[in-house]
């Protein structure tokens, strides 16, 4: 996936996400050398991740603005923030304002491609 660099909020989320990458790949490792890939192996560590991610995004005051154009998305406060990872056996691991409903837009073709 490509995005042009820039964007500010493309941008602002990359980089509050490179620390919990090298994180969560540091994780693997060490898990790798004891033997433990499995999933559930690695939920402790990725819920952590997941509410680190929220944690600093909602300290970010550097997210651009709301999409004014699309009258749905005119309407939510840009201070909002959720993330949600579903894990390879089901879990579901979210944080942030994952309760909040919110119109998905264009977001949804991750979905369908």
């Amino acid at each position: 996936m490509t995005h042009r660099t820039g964007e500010k909020r493309v941008r602002s989320i990359a980089a509050a996400l490179r620390p919990a990458t090298l994180r969560a790949c540091e994780s693997y490792s060490r898990h790798a050398c004891k033997g433990r890939t499995g999933v559930s192996d690695f939920k402790p560590d990725l819920r952590q991740v997941v509410a680190d991610i929220a944690a600093d995004m909602a300290q970010r005051t550097d997210r651009g603005a709301v999409a004014s154009y699309i009258p749905e998305l005119a309407k939510v406060p840009l201070d909002q923030f959720a993330i949600a990872v579903t894990t390879a056996d089901g879990e579901m691991i979210c944080a942030g304002d994952f309760e909040t409903a919110f119109s998905i837009q264009s977001i949804s073709k991750v979905f369908t491609l």
